[in-house]
């Protein structure tokens, strides 16, 4: 399999409230990759190699901080604002949490990906902007998304092959069986999420090489 390579920049800015000595997590990330619109591709088949980087600060007892993000992929760009933070569900606390086990048979959120331990967990509503215009949700022409921003302990996927793999490694995660997935335990991985009103992914790019440079 051969990567395309596709250049993804990531910059932060604050939200309205937030500074940076207010936060308790502080992080970079950097070494992306991109996943296909609509699909998890747990084969790794479409998965795309990219360059970027990512940095965050985010105040988890305020539920307020940073994510915003230029992408630029191929001759396209990308730039995406967090707007705001939220918690539907008690795991999700204010819509910044630290310290959570999601999906997998967790209940925390759902079977999509394998069970992982989230140094931090974001979720909320975000905008963006497809080279310089306003990109809007197909599924209800809002001008936001559902977003989620998640840090995780050890990589869902391969960060060489892209595959999401089963417990086994012998094939690729089966989210109807959430009980055999598999994380590499090693390092940290950053998952930067929009979503149709649907449930739809939108835009989804992981950080392979994350550091926490406060926590």
């Amino acid at each position: 399999m051969r990567w395309s390579v596709v250049g993804v920049v990531v910059l932060v800015a604050c939200l309205s409230g937030c500074s940076g000595g207010a936060a308790d997590v502080v992080l970079h990330a950097t070494d992306a990759r991109m996943l296909p619109r609509y699909d998890y591709d747990y084969e790794g088949k479409r998965f795309t190699r990219a360059e970027g980087r990512l940095n965050a600060s985010v105040d988890t007892r305020k539920d307020q901080g940073s994510i915003v993000a230029h992408i630029e992929a191929g001759p396209d760009s990308y730039d995406v604002s967090w707007s705001s933070f939220a918690g539907s569900q008690p795991y999700q606390s204010g819509g910044a949490t630290r310290g959570v086990v999601l999906y997998g048979s967790t209940g925390n959120g759902s079977t999509e990906l394998p069970a992982f331990f989230a140094y931090l967990a974001c979720f909320g509503r975000a905008t963006a902007r497809h080279n310089g215009e306003a990109d809007f949700d197909p599924t209800t022409t809002r001008p936001d998304f559902d977003a989620r921003f998640l840090v995780v302990r050890g990589h869902v996927r391969d960060p060489q092959k892209g595959i999401v793999y089963n417990e086994a490694r012998n094939g690729p995660y089966d989210p109807s069986k959430p009980d055999v997935g598999f994380v590499n335990a090693t390092g940290s991985q950053a998952i930067l999420q929009l979503r149709t009103a649907t449930g739809e992914l939108w835009y989804h790019f992981e950080f392979e090489d994350v550091r926490l440079d406060k926590y």
